[in-house]
């Protein structure tokens, strides 16, 4: 059974792959090529990736050697990324929900940073949104507005982003999985502490997010909507699913809640807002790429 599963892992979300994951053991990468990739991601070079025809059980064992590594450069895990919180990422790369990343506590950078436009082999930026967790009985919520209402503030959040492949690798997602999806770092806005969280639910899926260039150019759009309906949605799918992962959240812990709309390309010399309409206070965060 467990066989059959991996060949058809598009059809399954990653909780119900990671209990396979024990008995998979035998399909993780090599150390070699774990090593490998590290030592290339370690000097912002493009890696050869982890071989072909990558399946979700070796892509997971491949991320926590991953993970488990990078803490002793990058420092602690703070918080869980989500991917792929689009219906279209999700059809685009055959899953059936989001994805999880790691994010690192040295990989956070304060609102107005200046980044080096190489910090990565292959660097992009996204506009993000981050919701800090107030309660550990999160992950005792079964809907989306119980998780709301154990989560202290959003943060206007900047990802850095590194895709960290040679160009010839093939980016699917199993691929994405192992690398981390894609995440080296971001740059956080000020809190916006959550007063009412009812008043919030309702508001979030209105939430406009605005990317602008220094000039006030407009450079993306997207809506609180497209992530699954409303981002109280991937609030859920984190904290459900990492339970089910035997990770426990606590007070403090970051959730990041995916990409508005998409990864953008980057240039030194840019100066980035990304605005939040409909939040309140309408909050931003800005970085400067040099």
């Amino acid at each position: 059974m467990g066989t059959e599963m991996l060949k058809h892992w598009p059809r399954y979300t990653l909780s119900a792959i990671a209990i396979f994951l024990a008995s998979a053991a035998h399909a993780c990468p090599s150390d070699k090529v774990i090593n490998d990739y590290l030592t290339a991601f370690r000097q912002a070079k493009p890696a050869a990736g982890f071989g072909e025809n990558l399946d979700m059980a070796s892509a997971l064992c491949a991320q926590q050697k991953v993970v488990s590594a990078l803490t002793s450069d990058f420092g602690a895990v703070v918080g869980y990324k989500a991917a792929f919180t689009s219906k279209a990422s999700q059809e685009r790369f055959q899953i059936d929900g989001p994805l999880i990343g790691f994010m690192f506590k040295n990989g956070m950078r304060p609102d107005g940073s200046k980044v080096a436009v190489d910090y990565g082999a292959r660097p992009m930026m996204e506009a993000d949104l981050i919701a800090v967790v107030k309660s550990a009985d999160i992950q005792k919520a079964t809907t989306a507005q119980e998780a709301l209402n154990h989560i202290e503030s959003f943060v206007p959040f900047i990802e850095l982003v590194d895709l960290a492949l040679d160009t010839n690798v093939k980016m699917d997602a199993p691929t994405i999985v192992a690398i981390n999806v894609a995440h080296r770092g971001g740059v956080l806005g000020k809190p916006v502490k959550i007063e009412d969280a009812r008043a919030m639910f309702a508001a979030l899926p209105q939430l406009t997010i605005v990317t602008r260039n220094a000039d006030g150019v407009e450079m993306a759009r997207d809506r609180g909507e497209s992530m699954l309906g409303n981002p109280a949605n991937i609030i859920l799918f984190l904290a459900q699913d990492l339970s089910r992962r035997g990770i426990k959240l606590k007070a403090g812990d970051m959730l990041s809640l995916g990409s508005f709309p998409g990864p953008q390309a980057i240039k030194a010399g840019t100066n980035v807002t990304v605005a939040y309409e409909g939040l309140p206070g309408n909050p931003s965060v800005n970085v400067t790429f040099e």
